[in-house]
Parts: C-alpha cells; structure tokens; sequence
C-alpha cells in the first residue's frame, strides 16, 4: 500500500513538471480569467526560468473588466509583468520575511513577508496579497498561486504625471500648463501622440516662438497630439484614420511586421509622416506614444465642417471610465517606488521592440 502510495506522489510530480507554466495556468480551473488575460495579450516571451504570482479568479474578477479589452492590452500586459520575478524563487530558500523581489522588465519591486498566518506580498501600490498555494513546478519555472492583483505602480499615475516623469519632454509640459489642458490629461481617457523636445528642436525658431506667443496655435497644435480613447499601437492597421481632440484627424503608415513593425503618422492632407520611437507607455487614464517630430495641424475645422472629418476618418472607440482610487491606487507598502523613468525605458523593451 505504501508502494502505491509512493508511485502516485511521483507520477504526479512528473506529469507536473511535463507541464509549461502556461500549461499550468491553462489546465487549473482556478486561472481561467488569468488564461483569458493570456489569450488576449500573449504569453510573455522570457529567455529562461521564472517564476510567477498566479492570481487567481477570485482575485481577477475584481479587476475593471476594461483591462480584459483589446484597448487596454498594454495596460494588461503591464499587469501580468509585474507578477514575473526572472529567476527561480523557491519558497524554503527565497520566500523570507523580508526578501526583495524585483519583477520583470523593471515593472517594480515587492517585499515579502513571513508570519505565522501565512506568506504575503506589497508593492508600492498593493499590500498583503497571501499566498495560497506554493510551488506549482513547470518546465520553464515556478508558480506561486497568489489572491490578490499585484498592482504596478505606473498605473496609478495619470497621463500628466507620466509625462513629467519622462525626460525629455519639457516643452510638451511647458505648452499644456499654458493651455490649461492638464484637466484633460489627468481625467479623460486618452491616446497622447507626444513630441520630444528633439522634435521641437528641430523646427524653426520662429515657429516655436509664434506656438509659445499665440494661444490658438498653440491649443490647436496640443489637440492635434490627443486621441480620443485609448489606442494601443497593436490596433493600429495601415492608412488607419483616427480623429483627434482637435476635430482633425491623423493617418497612421505601418510598415514591416513583428519585431520590425514601424508605425508613422501624419496629418492626411499634407506634411511628412513623423515615426513613433516608443509607445504603449501606460498610464491609468491612457497611454502615450513618444514622436520623433511635431505634427502639422492644419486649417481649423470651419462652421461648415465643424467636426473637421473626412469621408475616410474612422474615430477611436467611445472613452471608458477610467479606475477609480481604490482600485488603481492600492494600499502603501514598505517598498519605494521604482523610478518611472526607468519603467518606461524598461517598458519600452516589453512593448515595442
């Protein structure tokens, strides 16, 4: 009887350790929303072991259910990085009172905590997420079921504070202070086509004085860098028309495909097609995508025309309400935050290479 015993615990632990993590996910009717979530964005392609906080479906159905949109899949994706630690983090070893993990793709940190009610985990913007089950052992890494979403600290940041965190990008913030524009950014729900002061540089002096001096030019110039809705670069197709806040709309180019994919926009009626350097940059109320130029804008939508639309214009999907403070922002934890601006380079990696 103790031989049979004995040979189902190995049976068990080989048909185990025959799985992927993903497999793991996928085989467990605890993670059903976490294999949707999987489904939606991709599997993460890491180079070697890992392990991941599996959250499980109770701890997911409290997610806004506009993070499981096509929409919001950097958002998402974002999500999922955080819960990967690129190492082989054993719970006898590694899962002490204390310990420091850094997460993948420079998403954040989470300190571990170890008492007598169990295993858990905080990070600069979640606390005390408690282990349920340790060690589900897969071929690529390790699994760790977890009953709470770990929550990047980047999306609790609007899409004003994540332009201000990125360097770069002080003449962009100089022109919406003076616009009065910050509202938006902070509230609304949004795409930000974001030129970097290179990109300023790189226009005639005389233009930027006459954007900075006149306050129609200048709104009119913002407005035609805004979105409306959320549109993440794996929605964009070629000569895709999208409208702006200005009433305007932009044409996207996409050329090459995979790691190669190279998105331009432009306004349709003339000017250069302008290269987006790097995108998908998440916020809680949107994203951004960083311009290696500035946009022309164009004539004013006239009394006639006053959306300003052309007959190819397709406008983004309808705004969705952003998260509100208690389901973005979080407990504090022990653990500092993580520079954004090396989230957002780090990121950038994730996303768009």
């Amino acid at each position: 009887m103790t031989f049979v015993f004995f040979y189902f615990l190995v049976n068990q632990f080989l048909v185990t350790t025959a799985q992927t993590l993903e497999e793991i996910i996928r085989r467990n009717d605890a993670f059903s929303i976490l294999a949707s979530a999987i489904d939606l964005v991709g599997w993460i392609p890491f180079d070697g072991e890992v392990t991941m906080f599996l959250p499980n479906d109770d701890a997911l159905s409290l997610l806004d259910s506009k993070y499981l949109t096509p929409a919001y899949a950097p958002h998402l994706k974002t999500i999922i990085a955080y819960h990967i630690v690129p190492d082989m983090v054993l719970s006898f070893d590694a899962l002490t009172d204390g310990y420091v993990l850094d997460m993948y793709a420079g998403t954040g940190s989470i300190l571990t905590t170890v008492n007598e009610t169990g295993t858990f985990f905080s990070g600069a913007s979640f606390s005390d997420a408690r282990v349920v089950t340790l060690e589900r052992i897969g071929t690529n890494g390790i699994g760790h079921e977890v009953d709470k979403v770990f929550w990047p600290s980047q999306l609790t940041l609007t899409l004003l504070d994540l332009a201000g965190s990125v360097q770069g990008f002080d003449q962009v913030l100089q022109l919406v202070a003076a616009s009065g524009l910050e509202g938006e950014l902070k509230e609304a729900n949004r795409t930000i086509l974001a030129p970097s002061d290179l990109a300023f540089a790189s226009l005639p002096a005389e233009f930027v004085s006459q954007v900075i001096s006149d306050p129609e030019l200048r709104d009119d110039l913002l407005r035609y860098h805004i979105l409306i809705g959320s549109l993440p670069l794996e929605a964009i197709t070629d000569e895709m028309q999208v409208m702006t806040a200005l009433g305007v709309p932009v044409v996207f180019t996409v050329s090459g495909e995979g790691n190669s994919r190279q998105i331009s926009v432009s306004n349709p009626s003339y000017g250069d097609a302008i290269s987006i350097e790097m995108g998908n940059l998440v916020a809680k109320n949107g994203l951004s995508h960083a311009l290696s130029g500035v946009l022309e804008t164009g004539p004013r939508p006239s009394m006639e025309n006053p959306d300003g639309l052309s007959p190819a214009a397709v406008p983004v999907s309808t705004p969705v309400n952003v998260p509100s403070e208690s389901s973005s922002s979080g407990s504090s934890s022990p653990v500092g935050r993580t520079l954004v601006a090396r989230l957002v380079s780090c990121l950038s990696v994730l996303f768009f290479s």
